[in-house]
């Protein structure tokens, strides 16, 4: 291979590199929807701006009731490690009251897909209260608005609808329609002829 030909491949290999690392760049700089709302819904719950949850079950709005107490002091954490049951689980964002570190809320962004039934369980076994909300809901919504809340869990005064299971088919017993044996069992002696009147009022009317 020439000097010629092997700067031509030089040129090419420098030229690639700095065009994936302009991809790069340009994906870092780029936020995801999901990130978004993780953020934007950070924000409002340290500034207050989240104070009712407006429980949805599936088909009709359950109930209305703030996600937890008037003027409580909380710390939000994106992304936290929780460990339940000697395995680690990582919600989209933790709230925990700033004086005793008790952890009031754990909040899913629903944007990909839902909540898994394995980070459910786990969330039940440790008592941790949870809500999961559309990444879109919460960037749509406007201020003062309830925040929409699609699923949730520990959570005494609503119970859970368990979205998973809301589009489950339940098996229906079939009915297998009764044979009539009477219908199929006619025979040919067994048709029976006109009454002799009957035969008469048709020799008249013809």
């Amino acid at each position: 291979m020439g000097k010629q030909q092997n700067g031509r491949f030089r040129i090419k290999r420098r030229a690639r590199r700095r065009n994936i690392m302009r991809q790069r760049e340009g994906a870092q700089k780029t936020i995801s929807i999901h990130r978004m709302a993780i953020d934007l819904l950070k924000q409002d719950v340290l500034a207050g701006k989240v104070a009712l949850g407006r429980f949805h079950g599936g088909v009709e709005w359950r109930a209305l009731q703030p996600l937890f107490a008037e003027g409580l002091p909380v710390t939000v954490r994106a992304e936290e490690p929780l460990k339940v049951g000697g395995r680690r689980y990582i919600p989209d964002l933790v709230v925990r009251c700033r004086a005793t570190g008790r952890i009031v809320l754990a909040i899913e962004v629903w944007h990909s897909h839902s909540v898994s039934a394995s980070k459910r369980r786990a969330y039940q076994v440790g008592s941790i209260p949870w809500i999961e909300v559309r990444a879109w809901g919460v960037i749509c919504r406007r201020l003062g608005q309830a925040l929409p809340i699609l699923d949730w869990g520990g959570i005494v005064a609503v119970d859970s609808p368990c979205q998973q299971d809301l589009f489950l088919s339940v098996p229906m017993p079939v009915k297998v329609p009764e044979r009539s044996t009477a219908v199929f069992g006619v025979r040919s002696r067994h048709w029976q002829l006109p009454k002799q009147s009957h035969a008469l009022l048709l020799q008249k009317f013809r």
